[in-house]
């Protein structure tokens, strides 16, 4: 048993202690709800709004692999689309864990203010690997899809500057190398991180075992997923899509107006340019998204833990809109 199994042990004997009054709050594992408003809206968000978002987005992501596929990844753009839209349904996992939600707000818990599993023990160690497993695959994903935007930005901004040396720069092979670079560097990193939970039993009763996952991770990480992943990369994608998307449509407008004004006919020229519709709008969700979440964290102050705890499940359900918007925008893009 490490030390940080030896003060959690402590902490746990020392509750146990006191009167169990204080169970009579709005607990969310650690952490007690300013109000019964508070708590509400976080046991709202956790258990039904994300896995209800998750649900129909995982089916609509599902769907939407399905017409990629069928359409072909031998184009550049489908590859990048069809990529992005794996990443945006490992992102689901997080909200799809079931484990968590039993974790916070588990029933037949006989100490709720414990964040822990109070069951059997082989339920608790499923759940705990379980719920190990839903993380991993679901922040994998997201660090991921925090890249591919950048990516397909990028692709589309050299089809309309770049047509001519277009098909030589950007071929099936060299998207397909820059797309698994980000699953590879991202899996690794997430493996790194979670290499340090481990699975953790204590007794609390005669008859009761608590069994939780303990996060060991050293501090180096916590800099790195504020500043580099949510801060530096997050941001960075969203300026360049913007950027991207703005100058590309200042492009198309003046392609537009130079191909009317080369004709004897003045009647209004049509321009469909599916795929970039398509790219552009998946990117454009992506921004919005982000950018609300970050507009969020600044405007929201976070006094105590358990509004960060609030903040949180309010960032997870804007990624979760995020991550479930690939059939509507094929739809919306491609409505012929």
């Amino acid at each position: 048993m490490n030390k940080v199994t030896q003060a959690i042990g402590q902490v746990i004997t020392t509750m146990l202690t006191r009167p169990t009054s204080s169970t009579s709050g709005y607990y969310i594992c650690w952490f007690k709800a300013d109000s019964a408003e508070q708590y509400m809206f976080i046991y709202s968000v956790i258990c039904y709004a994300n896995p209800a978002v998750s649900i129909f987005g995982f089916t609509a992501d599902m769907m939407s692999l399905a017409i990629l596929q069928r359409n072909g990844l031998h184009k550049p753009s489908n590859l990048l689309l069809f990529s992005l839209v794996i990443a945006d349904s490992m992102c689901l996992m997080t909200t799809l864990n079931y484990g968590q939600i039993i974790l916070f707000f588990g029933p037949n818990k006989p100490f709720p203010i414990y964040c822990g599993f109070q069951y059997e023990d082989t339920v608790g160690y499923f759940l705990a690997i379980s719920s190990a497993v839903f993380n991993t695959i679901g922040w994998w994903g997201h660090y991921t899809s925090t890249i591919l935007p950048f990516l397909i930005t990028l692709e589309r901004i050299l089809a309309i500057f770049r047509p001519l040396t277009y098909k030589a720069v950007v071929t099936t092979a060299k998207t397909g190398i820059a797309v698994i670079c980000p699953f590879i560097l991202c899996l690794i990193y997430t493996l790194t991180e979670n290499s340090y939970f481990e699975i953790s039993k204590i007794r609390l009763t005669k008859t009761v075992n608590w069994i939780a996952l303990v996060d060991n991770i050293p501090k180096f990480f916590e800099p790195v997923e504020i500043y580099f992943f949510d801060g530096f990369l997050s941001w960075f994608s969203v300026a360049f899509i913007t950027f991207g998307c703005l100058t590309m449509w200042i492009k198309v407008k003046n392609t537009l107006k130079q191909r009317r004004n080369l004709t004897s006919s003045r009647n209004k020229l049509t321009w469909s340019p599916r795929t970039t519709r398509t790219l552009i709008l998946a990117c454009l969700i992506f921004s919005l998204t982000r950018g609300a979440f970050s507009l969020f964290f600044i405007l929201y102050v976070c006094y105590n833990e358990t509004r960060m705890h609030a903040k949180n499940q309010l960032g997870l359900f804007l990624y979760t809109i995020n991550a479930s918007n690939s059939l509507f925008v094929y739809i919306l893009s491609n409505r012929k």
